[in-house]
C-alpha cells in the first residue's frame, strides 16, 4: 500500500493538469482573465518548478528519498523547507494555478480543489505519519515551527 503513495501525487498533478485543459476548452466558464493577461500565469509555474528543483537538490544532497512511500534517512530543514513542510506539493499547486491562469476561463481553476483536498487529506497525512514515527521529537518541533502549506 505504501508504494501506492508514490503514484498519487504526480499522477494527481497530471490528471489534474489534463482536467484544467479539458474543461478550459469543453466548459469554459467565465473567461475572467484575456490575453496577454494569461501570460501571468507563467510566474507562478517559474516559481513552482523552482520549489521542485529545489526540492530533487536537496533530498540527493542529503540522500534521502523522494518518494512518499519510501523511509526518509534525513529531516530536510533548509531552503524552501523553512517556511513549508510540503514545497514540493506547494510547487505542484503553483504551477498547475499557473497553466489554469494561462488558460483564463475560471472552470480551469476547479481540479486545483480536487489536486489540494487529495494532498491535503490523503498524501501528506501519510507521510506525515512517516516523519513522526522516523524523526520524533525532532520533527514534533518542526512541525511546530514551519506550516504545512504556507
Amino acid at each position: 500500500m505504501k508504494y501506492l503513495y508514490n503514484l498519487i501525487p504526480l499522477g494527481a498533478f497530471f490528471a489534474s493538469l489534463a482536467l484544467e485543459v479539458i474543461l478550459d476548452r469543453r466548459e469554459p466558464l467565465y473567461e475572467w482573465l484575456l490575453y496577454p493577461y494569461t501570460l501571468l500565469g507563467l510566474a507562478p509555474m517559474a516559481i513552482g518548478l523552482y520549489f521542485l528543483i529545489a526540492f530533487f537538490r536537496l533530498f540527493e544532497k542529503h540522500k534521502t528519498t523522494v518518494y512518499p512511500g519510501g523511509m526518509p534517512t534525513h529531516l530536510v530543514r533548509e531552503g524552501p523547507y523553512r517556511v513549508s513542510r510540503n514545497p514540493v506539493y506547494l510547487g505542484y499547486l503553483l504551477m498547475l494555478l499557473g497553466a489554469s491562469a494561462t488558460m483564463g476561463s475560471f472552470s480551469s481553476f476547479l481540479p486545483l480543489i480536487l489536486f489540494y483536498a487529495v494532498l491535503d487529506r490523503v498524501v501528506i497525512p501519510f507521510e506525515e505519519k512517516r516523519l513522526r514515527e522516523r524523526f520524533g521529537a525532532a520533527y514534533e518541533e518542526y512541525a511546530r515551527t514551519v506550516r504545512r502549506w504556507i
